[in-house]
């Protein structure tokens, strides 16, 4: 099946129109909250059969064809839920200094790492990668969520990053997509429109009177299955 293109990258979401979404779906009723949590999972566990994804007992392992790697624990009790491992050589060259990096991201060695708590809840390790999103379902809600115009799913990482995926690889061009913030960059002394491999790129949002306003993100978008 050919893969439908999208060229419009203004269609993007932001962290701020993913967590409204989320918030609303969960809002509307459990019947609802479970369809996005089941197809979420499903279609995580499907598009980690193309990535490096190698679950061990410390967790899982998701590493994009760029080398940048979410790891997730197996599940939320402890205070590290997700580790975020971004290859640090386009940002320090696009002027960014790891001392003004935010509290929870630092640099080790070639990669810029953050250590993060999603949620808490009892032990309940998952054993198989869908089981993961379903962990976050149950005990972090408002992280998950859905976008209609893309067909995609996501996980808000934290203030500064969310993870997505395609809801069906087979007919999406962009099967796995860092989100950053710039000014997650520019805090850090960075030019993000300097930063080699990721876009920076105007996206729709939805303000607090209804309105929709453009801001920007910096995204990382990956085809996976051809």
């Amino acid at each position: 099946m050919n893969k439908r293109p999208n060229t419009r990258l203004t269609s993007f979401p932001l962290l701020v129109a993913f967590s409204m979404i989320a918030v609303a779906v969960a809002a509307a009723g459990c019947s609802a909250t479970d369809v996005v949590a089941t197809r979420a999972a499903r279609s995580f566990g499907a598009i980690s059969q193309a990535l490096p994804a190698v679950p061990t007992a410390a967790g899982l392992s998701l590493v994009a064809p760029s080398g940048d790697a979410i790891r997730l624990a197996p599940d939320l009790s402890g205070p590290v839920d997700a580790i975020a491992e971004l290859d640090a050589r386009p940002f320090l060259l696009a002027g960014l200094d790891p001392a003004r990096l935010p509290a929870a991201w630092s640099l080790v060695g070639d990669r810029l790492t953050a250590n993060l708590n999603l949620g808490d809840g009892p032990a309940n390790p998952a054993t198989e990668p869908a089981g993961f999103v379903t962990a976050i379902a149950r005990l972090a809600r408002q992280r998950l969520g859905y976008h209609q115009a893309l067909d995609h799913f996501g996980v808000m990482l934290d203030d500064n990053l969310m993870l997505e995926w395609a809801a069906d690889a087979s007919t999406n061009d962009k099967d796995w997509v860092l989100v950053l913030s710039p000014d997650f960059v520019r805090a850090a002394g960075g030019d993000p429109a300097l930063v080699a491999g990721w876009t920076l790129a105007m996206v729709p949002v939805k303000a607090d009177d209804g309105s929709m306003v453009d801001r920007e993100k910096l995204l990382r978008f990956f085809n996976l299955v051809d």
